[in-house]
């Protein structure tokens, strides 16, 4: 199987997908933040502030996790070679019973990132930087966001009292010793929101550098050559591309082309793509194009992920 024809459509939208996520991460910690300071102004007393502290640490925690978890998964999504083993196993009968080649891709997808998730965090930003491509070089930095989440693991588990896990986890950054409780109070949460959200703004800047190149017209480009009009008239002939407004044209040759039966289907899939047509002959494409035509496989991947100019 082509997985690099299934992941083509996410990658048109991966770095308006990462942004996203971006935006919706930040907006859900000010909230909290904003709400912690509203409930600090309603004469709680030091019991219910502690386990309001305590929440709002749980809460900003999954929130980090939540981050590495969905950019994770829009990066597997756009490039599935990167589950090559995971993907390999099925074959044509699993993908018939299963309706959906990437609603497979997308399970084996979540289960390889819930996996992940049951490691250690160091091991866990290991596998996260590996997998993007990108790393972090202030060593401390990272170790505090582990201190965090070990912190958080320890009201969890032991009701706040400090085990082996911690001191190990912790290491250097650890704030209290071996059966003692952790303290928390609010200037331990504002510095929690404030590494969370400086971690993100990093690690989005690096996925930008590194994502950014892969655009519509890219992922559009892509498609056509991935597919036999190709050979009959190749991108440069069919199609002009504006690089600088991430758009493309359609040519004259190709629009006035005397396309076979079996071609005119998928160029008329592209010019809907474009904009340019209002539908296209699905069924045709797919009874002409069976599993496993790159051309079947594309448009598949392209209704699970679809795009416009």
């Amino acid at each position: 199987m082509n997985e690099n024809i299934i992941g083509i459509a996410h990658q048109a939208k991966l770095s308006k997908k990462i942004q996203e996520i971006k935006i919706r991460n930040d907006r859900q910690i000010n909230n909290i933040v904003e709400l912690l300071e509203k409930i600090k102004g309603a004469g709680v007393s030091k019991n219910e502030e502690e386990t309001i502290l305590k929440s709002t640490l749980i809460t900003l925690i999954t929130y980090y996790e939540a981050y590495l978890f969905e950019t994770l998964s829009a990066i597997y999504h756009a490039f599935p070679l990167k589950m090559t083993g995971d993907i390999e196993k099925y074959s044509v009968k699993d993908f018939m019973k299963n309706g959906s080649i990437m609603y497979m891709i997308h399970e084996e997808i979540n289960k390889k990132i819930q996996s992940l998730f049951f490691k250690g965090p160091n091991d866990v930003l290991n596998e996260y930087f590996k997998i993007t491509g990108i790393s972090l070089s202030d060593k401390d930095f990272i170790q505090k966001l582990i201190e965090f989440k070990a912190t958080r693991d320890i009201f969890i588990h032991t009701e706040g009292k400090v085990n082996a896990k911690y001191i190990d986890k912790a290491v250097k950054f650890a704030r209290a010793n071996y059966g003692d409780r952790l303290p928390i109070d609010e200037s331990y949460i504002n510095n929690v929101s404030l590494s969370i959200k400086e971690f993100i703004k990093k690690i989005d800047n690096l996925l930008m550098e590194k994502y950014s190149k892969y655009t519509k017209s890219k992922a559009f480009k892509e498609m056509w050559e991935a597919t036999h009009l190709n050979e009959v008239l190749s991108f440069e002939e069919a199609w002009t591309l504006d690089i600088e407004k991430d758009y493309i044209h359609v040519t004259e040759k190709a629009f006035k082309w005397g396309w076979s039966g079996s071609e005119k289907p998928v160029f008329d899939f592209f010019l809907n793509v474009y904009g340019n047509k209002d539908e296209f002959d699905i069924l045709r494409i797919f009874q002409r194009y069976p599993y496993p035509h790159k051309e079947k496989l594309m448009v598949m991947a392209w209704l699970e992920s679809p795009f416009r100019f």
